[in-house]
């Protein structure tokens, strides 16, 4: 990212889209490696706190700047599988609305986008897997029909 601001000069809007979890399957509460809490937190908040010790400063010099933070529903309505990562996007809920305050007057402003759902192979995946996990059956929607 510095690489990147030198070469193509002040970078002026950040938006943090990185994100996800490293386990497989829908681990419940107790069985989520204690581990997985750990690089949840550094995938999904490290790279938010990373990126702002790097790109703000310039943006206080210059009076301007956008950071726009992606989280997720799971931040808000957390359920009990894949806690960690519900966790983690809650975390960066409150990153944003703290880093929001440090920067009150600056001109630079800092928000948190926190989308539901969306529909992808790896979300359907996921909703299959659960599903057989939860002993459900029943059709699931598909992200591949047209």
């Amino acid at each position: 990212m510095a690489e990147a601001a030198l070469r193509n000069g002040a970078l002026d809007i950040l938006v943090n889209n990185a994100g996800g979890t490293t386990l497989e399957g829908n681990p419940s509460w107790f069985e989520t490696p204690l581990d997985a809490w750990g690089a949840a937190f550094s995938q999904n908040v490290g790279a938010v706190v990373r990126l702002a010790h790097l790109l703000v400063p310039g943006m206080r010099e210059r009076h301007w700047g956008r950071i726009i933070n992606i989280s997720s529903g799971s931040g808000m309505q957390p359920n009990p599988f894949v806690p960690h990562y519900g966790a983690s996007k809650a975390a960066i809920n409150n990153v944003t609305l703290s880093l929001s305050k440090a920067l009150a007057d600056t001109g630079i402003t800092v928000n948190t986008v926190s989308p539901g759902a969306v529909l992808t192979p790896a979300l359907e995946t996921w909703m299959r897997d659960l599903a057989r996990q939860m002993n459900r059956t029943g059709p699931l929607p598909s992200a591949t029909a047209s």
